[in-house]
């Protein structure tokens, strides 16, 4: 489930919790905070006491899906009323732009920030956030990336910055065995040339005659 820019939930609810109809004290809010049935919200202290929450404090101390809440502020909410959920935490992952042949893409950082996506424990919070990131990542960095002439593939060459494929000159073919070898090197406008390559295969990769 992802949030709005409001906070609110653009799903179905969350599974309430299942309790007694009783008043939530703090202690209770504190040992479920500790085990990880609720999450607190950052920079508050949660009191280990056994004083009854309200409705507005219990808005400042967890996270919760406050439709489920009392109306009205200060009512004390029963247990049912406290339905929780998580926020995911941020995810980062490095994702490499899509080039042509001959080009290399550098890496895009993508990020996914904290509290987009809820569930109902943290794990599945934040494996639908990276889950979004994974799928996005790469469209952002083929959007956001840049490509850079390598020129390291076999047969290309940089000629007036312009990554060039020469010309394959094939020099000869010999048999040995069940495979054929065969020799070649690459030419360029520019007058230069490549060193000899080898391949071999049971079929000749090369043109007769080549003898």
């Amino acid at each position: 489930m992802k949030l709005d820019v409001t906070g609110s939930i653009q799903a179905t609810s969350l599974a309430q919790i299942t309790a007694p109809n009783q008043t939530v004290p703090h202690a209770a809010i504190y040992a479920n905070v500790a085990n990880g049935r609720f999450a607190a919200k950052a920079g508050v202290t949660i009191p280990n006491d056994t004083k009854c929450v309200t409705t507005t404090e219990v808005k400042t101390l967890v996270w919760l899906q406050e439709s489920y809440l009392p109306a009205t502020d200060n009512q004390l909410p029963m247990w049912q009323q406290l339905v929780p959920y998580f926020t995911n935490t941020i995810q980062i992952k490095s994702f490499r732009k899509t080039c042509s042949s001959g080009y290399t893409g550098n890496f895009v950082l993508d990020t996914i920030v904290a509290g987009i996506y809820v569930d109902s424990t943290q794990a599945l919070a934040d494996s639908i956030a990276y889950e979004a990131l994974l799928a996005d990542g790469p469209v952002n960095a083929n959007n956001k990336g840049t490509c850079t002439m390598s020129c390291s593939e076999e047969g290309y060459k940089m000629i007036d910055e312009i990554c060039t494929l020469g010309t394959k000159i094939w020099t000869g073919r010999q048999r040995i065995s069940n495979l054929w070898y065969c020799t070649y090197y690459y030419s360029w406008p520019d007058g230069t040339q490549s060193a000899t390559y080898t391949t071999s295969g049971a079929i000749s990769p090369c043109p007769p005659p080549m003898e």
